[in-house]
């Protein structure tokens, strides 16, 4: 079974990077799926279509196949290509230390 395209619902695209980090080594560690959960439930506007969605991919019986990984990565750089340079420097620029981001 494939996947729903996250990225294809506004409402449901902030949670690609997150889902995309924590099945990257192949498993939904307890730790990762009690805190997508609960970002989950804090997200009020999420509808229950949007839920259901989301829930298949925080279920650790049924991981993502490669393809699904693969076309959430793809959606996740296109959106990212969307952003005016500035903003994708600054995406860049907070994994650096803060004098280093003044100088970007």
């Amino acid at each position: 079974m494939s996947h729903p395209d996250l990225m294809a619902d506004p409402d449901l695209r902030p949670f690609g990077p997150l889902l995309h980090v924590a099945w990257a080594d192949g498993e939904l560690k307890d730790e990762e799926l009690a805190r997508l959960r609960e970002v989950a439930l804090a997200t009020p506007w999420l509808s229950t279509e949007a839920r259901e969605r989301l829930a298949v991919w925080l279920d650790p019986a049924a991981p993502p196949s490669a393809s699904d990984l693969r076309t959430l990565l793809a959606g996740l750089r296109q959106a990212a290509g969307t952003l005016p340079e500035l903003k994708r420097r600054d995406l860049v620029g907070r994994e650096q230390p803060r004098e280093e981001r003044r100088r970007v």
